[in-house]
């Protein structure tokens, strides 16, 4: 099971939706939490991510929406 969660501003509104919630589930037991540096990353880790016999929590910047 792969999760997709976009994180971070990068949309001028930062008093909302800016914190980065990734420390939290990466103390979760048994989940595996992955965020991109690039595209290329991406495609690459959310294959991964969707092949892996184990939950994954993919975060993505939501400035790699507006790219």
């Amino acid at each position: 099971m792969t999760i997709r969660i976009p994180f971070g501003g990068g949309v001028g509104s930062p008093e909302h939706h800016s914190e980065s919630p990734e420390g939290f589930y990466a103390n979760t037991p048994g989940l595996k939490v992955v965020t991109c540096s690039n595209p290329d990353d991406a495609y690459w880790m959310l294959r991964q991510s969707i092949d892996s016999p184990d939950p994954v929590i993919f975060f993505e910047p939501k400035r790699r929406y507006y790219t």
